[in-house]
């Protein structure tokens, strides 16, 4: 008799079971700090898509009656800059940025734990680093115009990136609780399974 799969109606994948039976979490719970990143995300995305439709239709309308809007595409530009570094964070929440896990999944569970944790460390330790030069940087660049949006200085483009890169620095504490959790748990027996 053949096996029926059924679909389950949640798109959350089940967390990885690892060889020795330890579940290693693949999404972090969601709160409402994350439905509002993914609201404001989306809100720029849709001011992206504004802004491209109308710098296409403008330079049809521009050929008829001259009439410009120079500043729709750069607004595009750096619109798409806060929505990369923004979703970026979103990604981070799912682990859905690429990795390559070909070496890690033969380990078995315990040991895949760890090294997801010194994983997590050194994702840290980058990300201090790119948030110290990021921060510099939004400083010095402050008086440099960016061009047709004239209020708007190249420090506030380094800005948006500190930002979203401390929104990945957020969710990456947020993972490495979670393994520290998980190692005081499997290898020391303190704590609780967390749901």
């Amino acid at each position: 008799m053949a096996e029926i799969k059924v679909a389950t109606s949640s798109n959350v994948p089940p967390p990885a079971k690892a060889p020795n039976s330890v579940e290693i979490r693949t999404e972090l719970k969601e709160t409402p700090f994350d439905r509002v990143l993914m609201l404001v995300s989306s809100v720029v995305f849709c001011l992206v898509v504004l802004f491209v439709i109308m710098q296409v239709l403008i330079r049809y309308i521009t050929v008829h009656i001259g009439f410009s809007m120079p500043w729709t595409e750069e607004a595009a530009r750096y619109l798409l800059i806060f929505i990369t570094f923004f979703g970026s964070a979103i990604a981070w929440r799912k682990k859905e940025h690429i990795t390559i896990t070909s070496l890690v999944d033969y380990f078995p569970g315990k040991v895949k734990l760890v090294l997801e944790f010194m994983s997590c460390l050194l994702i840290l330790f980058f990300l201090a680093v790119a948030i110290i030069g990021s921060y510099q940087f939004t400083f010095k660049m402050m008086v440099v115009p960016v061009g047709a949006i004239y209020w708007l200085k190249t420090g506030h483009i380094y800005g948006i990136m500190t930002l979203g890169l401390v929104l990945i620095a957020v969710y990456q504490v947020r993972w490495l609780i979670y393994y520290i959790t998980e190692i005081n748990r499997l290898f020391f027996g303190k704590g609780r399974v967390q749901s």
